[in-house]
C-alpha cells in the first residue's frame, strides 16, 4: 500500500467501525468451513480492538413464529417452518469465539 493510501486509512479511522454480521451459532453450524470463517473473523475483531475501532454486531432475529418472513423470501421461507418453534433468544446467540464485549453495539435485524 502506498504512502497516500496509508495516510488516508489512518486519518479515516474516526469514521470506521467493524461490522460483525451473522456470527450466530445457529447460522455457523450450517457452514462446512465454519471453523476457518470464525478464525478469520476472530482475527479481524482482535485487530479492530487493538486499533480501538468500534465493533457493531448484526444478528438476524425474528419474533415467535417468524411472521416477518415473507413467502417471497427464498433465503428464509424454507427455514420458516423449522423456526416456528425455535427459541429466538437461543437462535440469535453469537458464537462464543467471536462474542461481543459490553461496550460493543448489537443490532438485531
Amino acid at each position: 500500500m502506498g504512502r497516500v493510501n496509508r495516510l488516508r486509512m489512518e486519518s479515516n479511522t474516526q469514521n470506521t467501525a467493524l461490522l460483525v454480521m451473522h456470527m450466530q451459532s445457529a447460522i455457523l453450524r450450517n457452514l462446512p468451513d465454519a471453523t476457518a470463517h470464525i478464525d478469520h473473523v476472530s482475527r479481524a475483531i482482535s485487530n479492530a480492538r487493538k486499533n480501538q475501532i468500534p465493533l457493531i454486531y448484526v444478528v438476524v432475529g425474528f419474533r415467535a413464529g417468524a411472521p416477518e418472513i415473507s413467502i417471497n423470501n427464498k433465503g428464509f421461507v424454507a427455514a420458516k417452518g423449522r423456526m416456528s418453534g425455535a427459541n429466538m433468544e437461543d437462535w440469535i446467540k453469537i458464537h462464543p469465539d467471536v462474542a461481543p464485549q459490553a461496550s460493543d453495539i448489537i443490532v438485531t435485524k
